[in-house]
């Protein structure tokens, strides 16, 4: 069915600003006066950025087109490198590089009703835009995080549930699973988002707590699978 009636808004146009990404090296002799270092070329909007490798190889979303598409940028690349993406999906969150592979979260597939959810985990080759989809139909993933070994893939996951309206912080769970048996997911926590790996075991997450302040959180990954390769 779709929706009826008429939607109402304004714009105060297109920001001219620009949105940097910056670097800060960490030493044991730190101080407040280390420079930043500028990863960015101060192009319209950049945000949500993973580090490839340890070179400053960097992948991250970008709005200089007029809509977010993924971009990767290392020293001496003057301009930044368009990655594999889908310009018809308006929603781009934390793009992961690994193994020659990319993960994202798309919203191109559209959903069956209104106020469903329909954002989705895809991988494909770098040079190529070949979708493999790692989010089961009917469920709504977010914030991809991969293990050091490139083994195990950590998601904030909505699961099959309907968004509820909630909007200060998200009702999703922590949900992992391997890239060999995608169909076996395991929620590892009930409550938590933008989950980061530590090595294949640990998984750090934030959520609001008890108290009311967001906060860090860890939980040990016990998982019943081994690796095998």
């Amino acid at each position: 069915m779709d929706p009826a009636g008429t939607i109402v808004f304004t714009t105060v146009g297109r920001p001219q600003y620009g949105f940097d990404l910056f670097s800060l090296e960490l030493c044991p002799s730190t101080t407040l006066n280390n420079p930043e270092h500028r990863l960015t070329d101060g192009i319209s909007i950049n945000f949500n950025a993973q580090f490839v490798d340890d070179d400053q190889t960097l992948v991250f979303i970008s709005e200089r087109t007029g809509s977010p598409r993924i971009y990767l940028s290392r020293p001496g690349l003057l301009i930044p490198k368009p990655l594999p993406s889908l310009p018809s999906s308006l929603f781009h969150d934390r793009s992961v590089l690994k193994n020659d592979r990319l993960y994202f979260i798309s919203a191109h597939e559209q959903p069956e009703r209104p106020f469903k959810s329909w954002s989705a985990l895809y991988s494909t080759r770098v040079e190529e835009l070949e979708l493999t989809r790692l989010t089961p139909y009917g469920s709504v993933d977010y914030s991809p995080a991969i293990s050091r070994s490139g083994n195990f893939i950590a998601v904030a996951s909505y699961g099959s549930r309907p968004w509820n309206g909630e909007f200060h912080e998200l009702h999703t769970e922590i949900v992992v699973f391997q890239l060999s048996d995608r169909s076996n997911r395991i929620t590892v926590c009930e409550r938590g988002g933008w989950p980061s790996w530590s090595g294949d075991s640990v998984i750090y997450f934030h959520r609001q707590a008890d108290d009311g302040w967001w906060s860090i959180f860890r939980v040990d990954v016990l998982l019943e699978y081994s690796i095998q390769d």
